[in-house]
């Protein structure tokens, strides 16, 4: 995570991608385990060969591979798997670029855009308790769709309750921004140390 004078910048963790149509895999994983699903509680040759294999109950198989397959194939018509690459802040706005598939059978595409503070619907801190660390994220909703479904995205801002860092990140938000209680607590411990040191 970096910052320039005039911006605040964060670094996002994006997924490897392996293939360029993400949605098409996932349906054809989807279709292929649908099939074999279908396969393994009504066809009984099938049957007959997972018993041969000694590989367990092929009724048990069929419904996990059935369930598995319609999963996938839900996933791959209703997630266009967003990605946000890079995101920073400052007074003019919220500079984001992201990636998404818009259809089954396209490629993913990345979009680049500067977002005045207007066309933000709501701006959150949110505090999570992972593996215990309290995990810092902002949470921005816009006005519009920005994906297949979704106009809303969670970055994370700092694994811990990180105030300086925290406030770096703050300073470049709308003066209305709401700040987190344990970051108004700290200032005030910081305000009163200072106010008994002088």
């Amino acid at each position: 995570m970096g910052q320039l004078a005039d911006a605040f910048h964060l670094t996002v963790d994006v997924p490897l991608y392996l293939v360029k149509r993400p949605r098409l895999w996932r349906l054809f994983f989807g279709l292929v385990c649908f099939s074999l699903g279908f396969s393994f509680l009504w066809v009984p040759q099938a049957t007959a060969y997972w018993q041969s294999k000694q590989l367990g109950d092929p009724q048990t198989a069929g419904l996990i591979f059935l369930l598995l397959g319609i999963f996938y194939a839900a996933k791959s018509a209703l997630n266009d798997l967003l990605y946000v690459h890079r995101i920073s802040f400052s007074k003019n706005g919220v500079h984001l670029v992201w990636s998404h598939a818009p259809q089954i059978f396209g490629r993913r595409a990345q979009k680049e855009r500067l977002f005045q503070w207007s066309d933000l619907d709501t701006l959150a801190w949110v505090e999570s308790n992972h593996e215990h660390a309290l995990t810092q994220h902002l949470e921005i909703e816009f006005k519009e769709i920005i994906g297949l479904n979704t106009s809303r995205i969670k970055v994370l801002v700092s694994d811990d309750r990180n105030a300086d860092h925290c406030e770096k990140l703050i300073s470049c938000l709308p003066d209305a921004f709401t700040v987190p209680e344990w970051l108004d607590v700290a200032r005030k411990k910081k305000l009163g140390g200072l106010a008994s040191s002088s």
